[in-house]
């Protein structure tokens, strides 16, 4: 009489009480695409709590510096291996304050953040999508969300307002964080036109441009066009 064999899996689970949420198991499929369902993913939020994803223009090995900052905002933080830093934050309000506290400087070299995108694979290639911190003067009836939403579209994909300007602390200027094509010539004048009927030529600043390098594939260094406001360097 033969011996019984046991497939691996099957020799797995029985050495090793597995919990039920750490078992896989075969499931039919035909030779079509897999496509995964919204049920089939899991909530990064609930597993990995309020994070920001962040990446360092050019080359960096400062990461000691890095995780003194991380210290600082009372966040942990990792590493991946394609260079994407990810800070995890204890609650939202604390992820909000950083991410519109900015900008942050690391050994000279600006830290780009982000809110963590839905489905984000921590690409290793070109990173071309940065965002830029673009302070302008407006009417204050301007400062309200939709239109300043409006405006900052013309530019890129806008993140958020800094603190002051959400509670029109600092009247001076509306400060808003943007997502920028770096392959792309920034946009510097946005025209629109008011209930008053008044066409206004809104010119646009940054406190600092990307300056791309196509040969290696990475931000080389950034252009100053505004000295940068109240900006954080570690």
């Amino acid at each position: 009489m033969g011996a019984k064999t046991t497939s691996f899996a099957g020799r797995f689970s029985t050495n090793h009480r597995l919990m039920d949420e750490k078992k896989l198991r075969k499931i039919a499929i035909n030779d079509e695409t897999l496509k995964l369902d919204m049920n089939d993913l899991i909530d990064v939020r609930t597993k990995l709590g309020h994070c920001l994803v962040g990446h360092i223009a050019g080359k960096f090995l400062g990461l000691k510096a890095i995780k003194a900052l991380s210290q600082s905002w009372g966040a942990s933080f990792h590493q991946h291996t394609s260079g994407w830093l990810v800070f995890k934050f204890a609650t939202n309000e604390d992820m909000q304050r950083i991410m519109t506290g900015g900008p942050y400087f690391v050994l000279g070299r600006p830290l780009m953040l982000e809110t963590m995108p839905a489905c984000f694979e921590f690409q290793k290639d070109v990173i071309n999508i940065t965002p830029v911190w673009a302070p302008t003067s407006l009417a204050l009836e301007c400062w309200n969300s939709n239109a300043l939403s409006k405006i900052r579209s013309r530019l890129g994909n806008p993140v958020a307002m800094d603190s002051l300007t959400m509670q029109m602390e600092r009247i001076s200027y509306s400060r808003f964080l943007v997502e920028v094509d770096a392959f792309k010539k920034l946009v510097d004048q946005v025209e629109f036109i008011l209930p008053n009927g008044v066409v206004r030529k809104q010119p646009i600043t940054y406190e600092f441009t990307p300056k791309f390098c196509m040969a290696c594939n990475r931000f080389r260094s950034f252009e100053g066009s505004l000295p940068p406001t109240g900006h954080k360097e570690v």
